[in-house]
């Protein structure tokens, strides 16, 4: 697997329900949320790829955690602890301790992604 950049890539459920793909590479862990309801909780697959409009992979998992909340604790944090992706992984795994620390690194990504949007 070449292991390209999904991020932003779009898919559906078997039921309709649309994601994008928030964070993450082919073949890898990826974060990805409800395009319609961006308050639900992240979720997160490993060994991911996207094929006939449908996301497959192993490990489907969320952790009632949004974008939204999980961008709220980093912004809480020190200008340092902000400055790359590990750091704010570090800081984040004092709160989310159960997370795995490969969706906690997406975290980290799409925080640092936005920040230099804005």
């Amino acid at each position: 697997m070449n292991n390209n950049d999904l991020t932003g890539r779009r898919f559906e459920d078997k039921d309709g329900t649309e994601y994008v793909i928030a964070a993450g590479k082919e073949g890898e862990a990826i974060a990805y949320e409800d395009i319609k309801n961006p308050n639900s909780p992240l979720y997160f697959c490993c060994d991911a790829f996207v094929t006939d409009n449908r996301l497959c992979g192993t490990y489907f998992v969320n952790y009632t955690v949004s974008k939204a909340e999980f961008f709220k604790v980093i912004e809480q944090f020190s200008e340092q602890e902000k400055m790359s992706v590990e750091t704010i992984v570090s800081a984040l795994r004092r709160k989310y301790f159960k997370i795995p620390t490969v969706f906690l690194y997406l975290v980290g990504e799409m925080y640092r992604k936005d920040r230099t949007i804005l």
